[in-house]
């Protein structure tokens, strides 16, 4: 989020006949955020995501090996579809709630490589596997890179 903006305006006009003078030094307005949320605040938002998403690797190579990984693709692309679509909404109710939807949005996470890895090792010619399993990995690290 960029800093609300400050105006600050500084003029004196004068009017003065023998016994009356008007000054006027500054006049201040502050435009206020749409979240009123402090800088931790607003980096533990971020941060929430990852706690959800880093204990959960194991369930989600375990839930893409055990059901499929068409059907872990799907409930975790919709799920995040929903989750994100929500989350404005429920940023502007409840910062907890918006928490827990990072948190959750994280869980949905973590099945992507793994049925990611699935669909590659049982849809890719022979001669093109590595190359194309490789594709997610790295295109991950290079958009962290960019962070």
């Amino acid at each position: 989020m960029a800093p609300p903006s400050t105006t600050e305006v500084n003029f004196t006009p004068r009017c003065s006949d023998q016994s009356n003078s008007i000054e006027i030094n500054s006049l201040t307005t502050k435009e206020a955020y749409e979240f009123e949320w402090t800088p931790s605040q607003q980096m533990n938002l971020i941060g929430f995501y990852y706690f959800g998403y880093v204990p959960c690797h194991l369930l989600g190579g375990s839930l893409a090996f055990k059901y499929g990984f068409k059907r872990v693709l799907m409930v975790s692309a919709l799920g995040a579809a929903i989750l994100s679509a929500s989350f404005p909404f429920m940023a502007r109710s409840n910062y907890w709630l918006a928490v827990a939807n990072r948190v959750v949005l994280g869980i949905l996470q973590t099945g992507w490589f793994p049925a990611m890895q699935g669909a590659w090792g049982h849809w890719a010619p022979e001669n093109e596997k590595s190359t194309l399993i490789m594709i997610p990995f790295a295109g991950a690290g290079i958009g962290s890179g960019k962070l």
